[in-house]
């Protein structure tokens, strides 16, 4: 993708590519946080959430109380985990059927939990696939990156 933004009299490229599915899955794992987005019987809903990446799936802990456990099984759930640093912004996507952890002890010995919930609180540990991976990363310089970016979101 190739956006123009003139500035001036001068031209100014925003440059753009998809990542792999090998970067997007790096991208994912070197991250423990993003936003989830999910459907309630209201309308479309979003909350950042800590997670954790086992070889094929991302892995949230959650307090039963809260309504993402409620909305989230068994419905498609998007994770969107982005970060803009001053010329470059980078998003991967991943979109699936979120589902409960069949065995959460085993899960939560071989991963690194993002959160500790105190003892008198119940969670359940929410799965979801790493199979449907979308990425991609711009580069300007920083001053065009900050009047471009409401752009780019747009443009996916």
């Amino acid at each position: 993708m190739r956006l123009s933004h003139r500035a001036r009299s001068s031209s100014t490229e925003v440059s753009g590519r998809a990542l792999t599915n090998l970067e997007c899955r790096w991208w994912i794992s070197s991250h423990d946080e993003g936003q989830l987005s999910y459907y309630t019987g209201r309308g479309p809903r979003a909350g950042i959430v800590r997670y954790a990446v086992t070889d094929d799936q991302a892995v949230f802990v959650l307090p039963e109380y809260n309504q993402i456990c409620q909305y989230t099984t068994g419905r498609q759930i998007t994770l969107r985990v982005s970060a803009l640093t001053a010329n470059t912004f980078t998003e991967v996507i991943v979109t699936g059927i979120g589902y409960r952890a069949e065995d959460e002890a085993r899960i939560a010995g071989i991963i690194d939990l993002p959160e500790r919930w105190p003892s008198g609180v119940s969670t359940r540990l929410l799965c979801l696939d790493l199979s449907d991976l979308e990425g991609w990363t711009w580069c300007a310089e920083p001053a065009v990156m900050r009047r471009t970016l409401p752009l780019l979101q747009v443009c996916q």
